[in-house]
């Protein structure tokens, strides 16, 4: 029993931290529309809020202190962002950048091209 709960605080947790990322997502793309087609970016400025909340200044943070950051789960990691990015512009198309289309073209060609491949 005491496994079972532990699995569901566990899912809430993951469910919890999901959400409020997908929440700073939205505010940012919102605020920073250069970010919508530029993960690296909006993966970057995400980090540097963190950063700011938890006390670093961007400037004055080593690369040492940042990873060490990163491997102690610190810092959101990027499929985090990117997948919650990506759920975002599907949603509410007014956020979606300039390449978006262009990139689902792309990605519609190469599924077309795996299927033809497998048959």
């Amino acid at each position: 029993m005491k496994s079972l709960k532990k699995n569901i605080n566990i899912m809430e947790n993951i469910t919890k931290k999901i959400f409020q990322t997908s929440h700073k997502v939205k505010e940012m793309l919102v605020s920073h529309p250069y970010m919508r087609d530029y993960e690296e970016k909006l993966i970057g400025n995400y980090w540097n809020a963190e950063l700011k909340a938890m006390g670093y200044s961007l400037e004055e943070i080593s690369g040492k202190d940042l990873l060490e950051l990163f491997i102690n789960k610190r810092l959101t990691k990027p499929d985090t962002i990117t997948r919650a990015n990506r759920k975002i512009q599907e949603t509410y198309p007014h956020l979606r950048g300039k390449d978006w289309d262009k990139r689902h073209g792309i990605a519609d060609n190469v599924k077309k091209e795996i299927n033809d491949f497998n048959k």
